[in-house]
């Protein structure tokens, strides 16, 4: 019994911890830089708060060669063009770009 309730406990525990590693932040993206291998970049002009170990940039990247990154994208790009904030979750990996956080996901307030 007491097996089953320390496991049960690591398994409520284990996502919330990987939650917290990952970063955010919200307002007007400010630049957008179009990388080679498909990366976007995605400059915010306000300060990120809780990046990943991994990132050691002030920024967020889109994977689009993907459908995922792809539906990411168009809305990032439909925020910008229209100057709406954004608010942005960043996955806790960097998987995109190697120095710079991937999107898990947005909101548009």
């Amino acid at each position: 019994m007491k097996m089953t309730c320390a496991i049960l406990l690591l398994c409520s525990i284990a996502p919330l911890s990987m939650e917290a590693r990952a970063g955010s932040g919200g307002g007007a993206i400010s630049q957008m830089l179009f990388m080679p291998n498909g990366a976007v970049l995605v400059y915010l002009n306000s300060p990120l708060s809780g990046l990943a170990s991994c990132s050691t940039a002030e920024r967020f990247a889109v994977n689009a060669n993907n459908d995922v990154g792809k539906a990411q994208l168009a809305g990032l790009l439909m925020a910008h063009a229209n100057r709406r904030p954004v608010q942005i979750y960043g996955s806790g990996q960097c998987d995109a770009w190697g120095d710079t956080e991937s999107v898990s996901y947005f909101v548009l307030p």
